[in-house]
This record gives C-alpha cells, sequence and structure tokens, in this order.
C-alpha cells in the first residue's frame, strides 16, 4: 500500500515510462481508490481523466489494462510499414502544425469531428430525406405537407448549403424573414419557426450529419398565450342545426367533438363499436397519451347519437368518403361549408376547448375534466376556469337534438312566411306565424337550469 497520496505503483509493463498513478484517498469517511490517466499518458491535447474503485484491486485491473491498450496501439503502429514519402509528408504536416499540436490530435480530430459530415446533404436534400423518413412512419400526410412547406420557406436562401454549416446566425435571419404577406413574424411565428427547425436537425443529429442545434443560443421569444374562448350557446346549436341539414353525415362527428371533447386524432379512427349505451371507449391504440379512457356520454350527446338510424351506426364515426386517406383534410372542408353557412367561426381545436370550459364550470372538478380529456388537471386550470358562467354550463349540456331543430325550424318557417305572405291567400300567412308565435319561447325547448348526471 503506498505511503503517501499519489505515490505512482508500477505495473506490467515497465517498459513503458508514463504510467497511470494510482492512489488511496477517503470520501465521507469511506476508503477508496482512484485512477488518473494523465496528459503524458492519454497523449498532448487531451484533458486528464479520473476513475474512482471501491478496492485497490479493482483500480490496479484497470490501469493494468488501460497500459495494455496503450502498449497494443505501439505494437500496431511498429508493425505498419510507412514509405519514405509518407514519412516526408508527415514531417511537414508536424512542422506546419508547431509544438503544440501532434499530428495523431490532428486525425483523431478529423475522424470524429469533420469525417461524418463529409456526406452531409444539403439542407434541401435533408428535408426530402426528413419527410420520406417520417413518411415511412406513417405519419398524417397533412402533417407531412406542412412540414415540408414551413422548411422551405423558413431556409429559402440556404438550401444549397449543408446542413452541418447552417451557423446561428443563419437561423437568425431565418427566423426574422418577413412572412409571407411581407410582414415581421411576431413572437408566436418564430416559435413555430423554432419547432419545426427542431425537427430537422434533431433529426439530423440522429443521422450523424451534424453535431449541434444551430439555434442553440437564440433566446426563444416569449408567448403571452389567450385563454381559449368557448364557442357561444346559441353559436353551438346553430353549427349543429346547418350540420343536420346540410352535412348530416358529420353530425354524430360533431356533436361527439362538442359533448365528449375528444381529439381530431381520436375521433378519426373512433369506431361505432366503441360507442357503448352510456360511455365512448378511446382505446390505448386511438388515444393520443397512449391511455386508455371511457368518456361520459351526457344525456344530450345521446338524443344527437339516437337520431340517427341504426344502418347508419356502423363502421367509422367520421366514413365519410372511405377512399380518401387524409381524414384532416375531409374534415377540414365540412368545418368550413358549416361556417359558410352558419356564419360562425370554427378555429383550430375551438370544439374540444368549448367541451372543455363548460364542462369545468358544470363540475367544477379540474380531474373530472382532465380525465373525460385525456388530459392533466394543470391543462384544464390553465385553460378553462374563467371562461363561463356554471348556468351557461348547465345550459350547454342541455343542447338535445329534437329542441335544437324545433328552434331553428321555427325561425326559418316564420321567416319563409313572412316572405310568403304576399302569395298565399288573406289571413293564411298571419294564421300560421300566431301558431309559430304561440309555441313555448325558445329558451324552454333546450335550456335547463338542472345540472346533468
Amino acid at each position: 500500500m503506498p505511503k503517501t497520496k499519489k505515490e505512482a505503483i508500477s505495473l506490467e509493463a515497465k517498459s513503458y515510462s508514463c504510467e497511470p498513478t494510482i492512489y488511496e484517498d477517503t470520501v465521507r469517511g469511506e476508503t477508496i481508490w482512484r485512477v488518473r490517466l494523465g496528459t503524458r499518458f492519454l497523449g498532448k491535447g487531451y484533458k486528464p481523466e479520473k476513475y474512482t474503485f471501491k478496492t485497490r484491486k479493482e483500480a490496479t485491473a484497470f490501469a493494468s489494462t488501460k497500459i495494455q491498450e496503450k502498449q497494443g496501439l505501439h505494437v500496431e503502429a511498429r508493425s505498419i510499414k510507412v514509405s519514405e514519402k509518407l514519412l516526408d509528408q508527415a514531417k511537414v504536416v508536424q512542422e506546419m502544425l508547431g509544438k503544440e499540436v501532434s499530428l495523431l490530435e490532428v486525425v483523431t480530430a478529423w475522424q470524429e469531428k469533420i469525417k461524418p459530415f463529409l456526406g452531409c446533404p444539403s439542407v434541401e436534400k435533408a428535408i426530402v430525406e426528413l419527410v420520406d423518413f417520417k413518411t415511412a412512419e406513417n405519419q398524417s400526410p397533412r402533417h407531412l405537407r406542412e412540414l415540408k412547406a414551413k422548411l422551405k420557406r423558413l431556409f429559402r436562401g440556404f438550401e444549397k448549403k449543408k446542413l452541418s454549416d447552417i451557423t446561428p446566425q443563419d437561423m437568425e435571419k431565418a427566423l426574422k424573414a418577413l412572412d409571407a404577406r411581407g410582414n415581421p413574424p411576431s413572437a408566436t411565428q418564430r416559435v413555430k419557426r423554432l419547432r419545426y427547425a427542431a425537427i430537422l436537425f434533431h433529426w439530423g443529429i440522429d443521422k450523424g450529419y451534424c453535431s449541434k442545434l444551430p439555434f442553440a443560443g437564440i433566446a426563444r421569444p416569449k408567448v403571452v398565450q389567450a385563454a381559449p374562448r368557448p364557442i357561444g350557446i346559441f353559436e353551438v346549436m346553430r353549427i349543429l342545426y346547418v350540420a343536420a341539414i346540410h352535412a348530416p353525415e358529420a353530425l354524430p362527428a360533431l356533436a361527439i367533438k362538442f359533448f365528449a371533447g375528444l381529439r381530431n386524432s381520436e375521433l378519426y379512427k373512433l369506431d361505432w363499436s366503441d360507442v357503448q349505451e352510456n360511455s365512448i371507449l378511446v382505446s390505448s391504440a386511438v388515444s393520443k397519451t397512449n391511455k386508455a379512457r371511457a368518456v361520459t356520454i351526457p344525456d344530450n350527446l345521446k338524443s344527437w347519437l339516437d337520431s340517427l338510424d341504426e344502418d347508419d351506426r356502423f363502421g367509422l364515426v367520421f366514413g365519410m368518403k372511405p377512399r380518401v386517406k387524409d381524414r384532416e383534410a375531409v374534415w377540414l372542408d365540412v368545418i368550413k361549408k358549416i361556417e359558410e353557412i352558419a356564419k360562425v367561426k370554427i378555429s383550430q381545436n375551438s370544439l374540444r376547448h368549448t367541451f372543455g370550459s363548460y364542462h369545468y364550470h358544470l363540475y367544477k372538478s379540474s380531474d373530472r375534466t382532465a380525465f373525460e380529456m385525456g388530459n392533466s388537471p394543470r391543462v384544464v386550470t390553465d385553460n378553462y376556469v374563467n371562461a363561463v358562467s356554471e348556468a351557461e354550463a348547465s345550459a350547454f349540456f342541455s343542447i338535445e337534438h329534437e329542441a335544437t331543430i324545433a328552434t331553428f325550424d321555427r325561425k326559418r318557417g316564420k321567416k319563409r312566411l313572412e316572405q310568403l305572405k304576399e302569395l298565399l291567400p288573406p289571413g293564411v300567412a298571419e294564421e300560421l306565424i300566431a301558431q309559430l308565435e304561440a309555441m313555448p319561447p325558445v329558451e324552454t325547448l333546450w335550456f335547463s337550469t338542472t345540472k346533468p348526471a
């Protein structure tokens, strides 16, 4: 056992002058053994390395292994025949490097840091290769089209540059480039650009095309997200009525979105066999979070689903145009059609946000709403706490099929009778209008202050 902390122990290879140093140390009252591989052992340009072991035997065995590896390199080097020409070139290169850097260090750096990037594609080709990779992973065609378009626009002017050659200055320029309308990008737009760039460069690092993210040191813009705004009660009724008249094949999907809060990705894969009497089964294969859940079917949603013929309740719930693979595109076309007729703006995720807002204020339980939506309670409290009143929430979950259709049919009927008054026999239009006005007030057809179970 060495008498001093850093007393070197000579191991098997005595001919090798620069040996590892083995010494005893104490940490928190416990004796350990350390092995230090110094710069003379590792080579010029390498930082010293320290390793810790519980026993002297383990430390000695490790040091012996390292020496044998080092000796093996020297033996292998001696077995290589070097021509006079190669020796002359090596001498010239070493003179160019000076004493600070060895030829071996330069070659090692070239192998580790330069060689992998020689096959790096241009940004243009990298984007194509990335999209091909994502396509093989069965990602949605709509997402891939958007990813390709966003990346091509983001790196406009840098298409021919190698992916590994993109600098932080290039990224700054790309992030600050004017948008399609010629306006400076907002903070939200810059964050989205960074998100798309991250997809490309993380993939590039995995492929070995680059070693670091060129935007790692760029400050992320601060974006203050406004709380989602739910769609109003009468607007919800109008959307569902328009769907019932002009897009009946999409009506069950819309009702489920409004009153069960499923995600679009979950809705597209939902089969009628998963729609039970009192709940909708979202399997782990369908769920975005890969966790199965049973979403409660409230009474008003039952009324919308029960309005369908039994023959229509098979296969996919959103089963329009089965030959079209991109269901997202079909859904957006339907929503656009309903928007134009109903004169109501339906933004991305607004149907799901509407459910979350009204559901939370009906039950005042972030845990319950989070479970129904497949979210965390924090997401619920961050987005839905101050959205609507309890009375509005109760009214929302009282919007039933028959009452909604009757409400809007009455309004349409009265408007049409006013238009036809001159064409009908005297008094007929007035009598029919009086009958319509004698119906119960609109509110009593659908509004209920009784909290659903």
